[in-house]
């Protein structure tokens, strides 16, 4: 039986058989990979701590006929404190759902996951939500990071939207009153000859559009900084969740979760 070791941060897990748990994890040499931790659902399992959601650690697997397995685990970074919030929970749970989407088994991107481990680190350091106004129109610290995730994740897999010129004819886009027609389809800013054309185009803010460009050149935690206006703020939210949305063509769950808890904390 071959065993081998590798790095990663459990991204899921699911139950199996009666005591037995399927862990998905996200790791930098094997991208998406899957293995059965046996027994890890027993009260004095060795393995349950090392499997929880959103723990970093090097696991020693052997490899199965149709599904690999662990035997040891060395927990790296367990990031307890986004267990100890329900709102870090969330949101971690969100990137690491937005991580499953996007990734492959067999498709290492180191800096996919290099991106995840400095994601989960900011979020178990920064400050729970506490909201005063509707939350719709304030990113506080947890949502500032998870807008940064969300762009640098999109332009690492391969849809980094266009902002400086249309791209549909590539000349620079000279906006209307401070507004900027922004296509989801196309991906990316269009000007007034192409955009009938263009598909789920959303006329927004150019603050909005310059704070996306702000948020892939500068680090992770440069987001908390982000300052903008009430309603550059909510058009902000609204672009990341239907640009996401389009290209993932899907909505994830964990994402409506989080939006009931900043609506909670706003009343």
């Amino acid at each position: 039986m071959a065993l081998y070791r590798c790095e990663g941060v459990v991204l899921r897990t699911h139950d199996l058989a009666e005591a037995d748990r399927l862990v998905i994890m996200y790791t930098p040499d094997r991208g998406k990979h899957r293995a059965v931790a046996k027994g890890a659902r027993r009260p004095r399992s060795r393995l349950a701590a090392g499997i929880q959601p959103f723990t970093r650690a090097v696991y020693l697997c052997w490899q199965g006929r149709n599904l690999d397995g662990i035997s040891q685990v060395e927990v790296v970074e367990s990031f307890a404190p986004l267990r100890a919030h329900l709102e870090r929970l969330a949101a971690a749970s969100y990137a690491c759902e937005l991580m499953d989407a996007v990734t492959q088994e067999n498709d290492p991107q180191p800096r996919l996951y290099a991106l995840l481990v400095f994601t989960l680190r900011a979020l178990a350091e920064a400050e729970p939500e506490v909201h005063a106004e509707s939350p719709a129109a304030l990113l506080g610290g947890l949502e500032r990071l998870l807008l940064s995730f969300q762009w640098k994740l999109l332009a690492l897999t391969g849809f980094r939207p266009t902002f400086d010129r249309c791209i549909a004819c590539g000349e620079p886009v000279a906006d209307s009153a401070g507004e900027v027609a922004v296509s989801l389809a196309e991906g990316g800013v269009v000007c007034d000859r192409h955009a009938r054309g263009a598909g789920m185009v959303r006329v927004l803010p150019a603050e909005v559009t310059g704070a996306v460009t702000g948020l892939l050149r500068a680090p992770l935690k440069a987001a908390l900084g982000l300052r903008l206006s009430p309603g550059a703020a909510a058009a902000l939210s609204a672009l990341t969740r239907d640009y996401l949305a389009y290209h993932l063509e899907r909505y994830p769950q964990s994402r409506a979760f989080l939006d009931v808890l900043r609506e909670q904390a706003g009343s």
